[in-house]
């Protein structure tokens, strides 16, 4: 709706984007080189690209999705929650009353 009537700054919207990103990279690199760091280990440089590579998937690639799909679960489950009924164990619930007399 508000690409329609022109409300929405895109270069701003991509510019926050990338900036949440770079944000996001270097909170997970800091925290992977503090785990480097206490446990003394060598690393390389690769591996540094790697965990870079990996925050940028995790961050502009899993976030969403996942949150679409916890977005998608919870509208599917209000909707058929009165469909699926109700869940009873009788079964077990009498094998418990025969134990208890």
């Amino acid at each position: 709706m508000a690409l329609i009537f022109h409300q929405l700054n895109i270069p701003f919207f991509f510019s926050l984007i990338f900036l949440y990103t770079l944000y996001c990279i270097l909170i997970t690199l800091t925290s992977f080189l503090h785990r480097i760091y206490s446990q003394k280990l060598m690393i390389g440089v690769t591996d540094i690209i790697k965990v870079i590579y990996i925050a940028v998937f995790r961050y502009l690639v899993l976030h969403p999705v996942l949150t679409l799909v916890k977005t998608s679960s919870i509208i599917g489950y209000r909707e058929k929650k009165n469909i699926w009924g109700q869940l009873k164990r009788e079964i077990q619930m009498q094998e418990y009353d025969n134990l208890l007399s």
